[in-house]
């Protein structure tokens, strides 16, 4: 996990400000919507060591608030900063 906020990406700070863990968004994202997103992966998404399927990140999204070109769009950034 990223030490700073400012490091922080849209997923992850949304999560937290939520008071939700990885496994505590998973079984939101499930009861609302009926989709799986594993705990897993919500870690890999923030981490930006995975693109989740589409409908993964539209459940995310929908379920946090974010349309899901916005989500998509700073988790390419956090894989960017991650690379460099």
């Amino acid at each position: 996990m990223r030490e700073t906020a400012t490091t922080m990406n849209c997923l992850e700070r949304a999560r937290l400000d939520a008071g939700l863990t990885h496994d505590g968004l998973s079984d939101a994202i499930y009861a609302q919507t009926g989709r799986t997103v594993s705990a897993t992966t919500i870690r890999r998404m923030e981490a930006g060591t995975r693109v989740p399927q589409v409908a993964k990140l539209k459940a995310v999204a929908d379920f946090l608030g974010f349309a899901p070109s916005e989500l998509m769009a700073d988790l390419r950034a956090t894989q960017r900063e991650e690379a460099a």
